[in-house]
């Protein structure tokens, strides 16, 4: 399964809530060959992915263009 993020640029807990009351998912992703990239996510693919694939498993995330194979790492509290 292919999801899309896309990368945003605020940080910290206020920013966290304003993605939230849009209906997105804030998250990193991290990886040995570059440095962490701050996304947001839509609530409805983070639901699909702990509902058809579960947590536990890898899927491909699309962010600016480039798809790399991740996995959820931790998952707080949607809303």
């Amino acid at each position: 399964m292919k999801f899309t993020a896309q990368k945003r640029e605020t940080v910290g807990t206020s920013a966290a809530k304003l993605l939230r009351n849009e209906n997105l998912v804030p998250g990193t992703v991290y990886a040995s060959d570059l440095d962490p990239i701050n996304i947001a996510m839509a609530v409805a693919d983070v639901e699909q992915i702990r509902r058809e694939i579960g947590l536990n498993s890898v899927f491909d995330l699309e962010v600016e263009g480039k798809t790399r194979t991740v996995i959820f790492v931790k998952l707080h509290n949607l809303l």
